[in-house]
């Protein structure tokens, strides 16, 4: 095909946008004639796409806004931007000198830890993350170069061949004992003064509400109904409960009690003046919570087994999966799987054997009975 030639190993594409303009050379990444000359068809059928320009964080600026016109939430594309702007601090700044090589060190070094982003002044190095987090960011940032693509960025993804490692999607059954949960709740905390009384908020929230993490973040005085004991969990312009579905769950007594002496703060019941964090929360209490935990000695459980013990406990107590589910906003199916096991023992499997039928039977007709029968036993 016109236009393509072979330099050193790879092949080139030289071509003219248009009739009067400057002469372009793509590189089309591959020492293969047969697929650089597909690449260069694609590249004539769109020729004023693969002359665009700009810097990986500004198609990821671009990439974000049409992921917003697709109708994604606000929280599910803060942490998209946080990802891919995390890659891009490692990529080259430029999107079509982003290569393999780059894509499977970074794929690799996520988990090892062993990457340094040497785009900054002081070179950094970021600790691992397990492979569960890592397939997830593989996972995002995989469809961006694919849409790079799509837009005649790029000719070929980087991480075209490289396999995000499969993982076993790990159903976590961790909770804390009736016990645990009382010293999380009761105990003196690790923190001091107004922390604290806010840290005991969080508790409450979680372990006698069922409240995610993000939900008591995003926590509002009029959710709080507090002469009904209720409490409404509601969608926000600023933040969307993650099934999207409104609901109410009673509040308990020690709850309620401590609310009336905590009181309803204003414009968010935790940390009312933080406006913005640094990370994907307006405020983050994980500090408080990992240093409280830790001087327990309950430093293994996260603050989303509190939520897990909340459904656990009342489970196991006897409430039924149904109204769980509906308190926790999550399936029924959800919560039989996850807590299913901890049911207590149900005397119904006993009916059929422990009452006596109906059609009554005479001693002795019984005794007949059993003379016609053989010896099971011998």
């Amino acid at each position: 095909m016109e236009g393509v030639y072979l330099r050193g190993k790879t092949y080139w594409f030289r071509f003219r946008p248009a009739e009067k303009a400057a002469q372009v050379r793509i590189n089309l990444r591959t020492g293969d004639e047969m697929e650089a000359i597909a690449a260069a068809r694609k590249i004539k059928a769109r020729p004023h796409a693969h002359t665009a320009t700009g810097s990986l964080t500004e198609w990821i600026g671009k990439y974000i806004a049409h992921k917003k016109r697709k109708g994604c939430t606000e929280w599910w594309m803060q942490n998209l931007r946080l990802c891919l702007e995390e890659a891009a601090e490692y990529f080259d700044p430029s999107p079509r000198r982003v290569t393999q090589a780059q894509a499977r060190a970074w794929q690799e070094g996520i988990t090892s830890g062993d990457r340094y982003y040497k785009h900054r002044k002081t070179p950094t190095k970021k600790p691992p993350v397990n492979a569960r987090t890592a397939a997830t960011y593989a996972a995002w940032v995989k469809p961006f170069f694919v849409w790079l693509i799509q837009e005649g960025v790029i000719l070929k993804s980087p991480f075209e061949g490289i396999e995000v490692p499969k993982t076993s999607p790990a159903l976590r059954k961790v909770f804390l004992s009736r016990e645990q949960a009382l010293l999380a709740l009761n105990a003196r905390t690790a923190v001091d003064g107004k922390k604290a009384v806010e840290l005991r908020f969080c508790l409450f929230a979680a372990l006698h509400a069922g409240l995610r993490k993000a939900e008591v973040i995003a926590c509002r005085p009029k959710w709080f109904d507090l002469e009904a004991g209720l409490l409404h969990i509601q969608n926000e312009e600023d933040f969307l409960i993650k099934d999207r579905e409104n609901r109410t769950v009673p509040l308990t007594p020690e709850f309620l009690a401590f609310l009336k002496e905590y009181g309803l703060r204003s414009p968010y019941m935790l940390a009312p003046d933080a406006v913005k964090g640094r990370g994907p929360y307006r405020f983050n209490f994980k500090y408080w919570f990992d240093s409280h935990m830790l001087a327990l000695g309950l430093e293994e459980f996260t603050f989303h087994d509190l939520r897990r013990t909340f459904a656990s406990l009342l489970v196991s107590s006897g409430v039924s999966c149904y109204k769980v589910a509906k308190w926790l906003g999550d399936g029924i199916e959800i919560v039989e799987r996850h807590y299913g096991h901890l049911i207590a023992n149900d005397s119904d499997i006993n009916r059929s054997w422990s009452q006596p039928s109906r059609a009554t039977v005479s001693d002795e007709s019984m005794r007949k009975a059993a003379e016609g029968l053989p010896d099971l036993m011998g």
